[in-house]
């Protein structure tokens, strides 16, 4: 049954984790993440740290760690920023570190209408532990260790995602495109990544006049979708914000629209806002035939914005994306 196990697991690693990249059910809260574009998008300076934990029930589930820097540049109206994603997948120890520099652009339309397009330069490093493999002369000799081992246990790759974002003072509407260089994932053969389109957008929807109490009391309602190759998933939803918690619900899955329709996860999160910190919390309910073996997923946010300096109180209003209240 073990070794049965051990070659169920590295069918599904060969075959299936190339779908499964790097997400979070926290999109909002991982805005480098989503699209390169809201770099410098508080007009100031930001620190995201997200962490995640999809199946935790399943021994060696998948963890995924991302961190990431952002400033705003007034003198070039541009945002640059860096990223650093690892991300563990499974039994086999198939890990990803991810370092990206990221650069963008602020066209001013008017005061109110914004246009941002960026870019993401990365550096990937896979990799995989052999030892946690069950290979075929294994099996014949029962032996705890093979007679020949795989040279290869890394691969590098370099790549490139490309976004633009359009917003105004209570909206937003972006795509993002990954993997524009195609590198090749594949250990032992030719296997490039398809590109990935990231579809996304919302509107912010206030309470109370603007003038009154800017900002503090709204929600959000907003969606990302994700295409890649033969693989889809949508996710729309509102948060609600009453300063200085914050609270919404999500739903991932395409229902309709295709041949054979997904209902994967309905997400809780709430959050609370302490000054210039922003802490999040978020649960996956899996909806679907995995729900009774995986534990859905848990995810943590945290999110520091600097003080702004005298010189860039004047500037206008940052991206009226659902990243929680902010206090500029």
């Amino acid at each position: 049954m073990k070794k049965i196990c051990t070659i169920a697991a590295f069918i599904f690693f060969t075959v299936f984790v190339r779908a499964q990249e790097v997400q979070f059910s926290q999109f909002y809260q991982s805005p480098l993440h989503l699209s390169p574009s809201y770099a410098g998008s508080t007009n100031g300076s930001r620190v995201v740290m997200n962490y995640r934990n999809q199946w935790p029930e399943i021994s060696n589930s998948f963890v995924t760690l991302n961190f990431s820097y952002d400033q705003y540049l007034p003198k070039i109206k541009s945002g640059i920023g860096v990223s650093l994603i690892t991300d563990k997948k499974g039994e086999l120890d198939y890990n990803m570190t991810s370092l990206g520099l990221i650069y963008t652009y602020d066209v001013v339309i008017s005061h109110q209408y914004h246009f941002r397009p960026s870019f993401n330069f990365s550096y990937t490093y896979n990799g995989i532990n052999h030892s946690a493999i069950l290979l075929p002369d294994q099996m014949v000799t029962n032996s705890p260790t093979p007679l020949s081992v795989p040279e290869i246990e890394r691969v590098n790759m370099f790549d490139l995602t490309s976004s633009v974002l359009f917003y105004g003072d209570k909206f937003w509407i972006g795509i993002t495109i990954n993997h524009l260089l195609r590198p090749n994932q594949s250990f032992y053969s030719n296997d490039r990544l398809p590109l990935t389109y990231n579809f996304f957008g919302g509107a912010n929807i206030h309470f109370r006049s603007r003038l009154i109490k800017p900002r503090e009391e709204h929600f959000t309602v907003a969606y990302n979708y994700r295409q890649s190759a033969y693989f889809s998933q949508f996710d729309i939803g509102t948060i609600a914000f009453f300063n200085p918690v914050f609270f919404g619900i999500w739903y991932r899955g395409i229902p309709v629209l295709k041949k054979n329709p997904t209902y994967d996860a309905i997400i809780f999160n709430f959050g609370y806002i302490y000054k210039r910190f922003t802490l999040g919390y978020s649960y996956d309910f899996t909806i679907s035939g995995l729900r009774s073996n995986t534990g859905g997923a848990h995810e943590l946010s945290i999110i520091y914005l600097f003080e702004l300096s005298d010189k860039l109180k004047t500037r206008p209003t940052a991206v009226p994306c659902p990243t929680v209240y902010n206090p500029y």
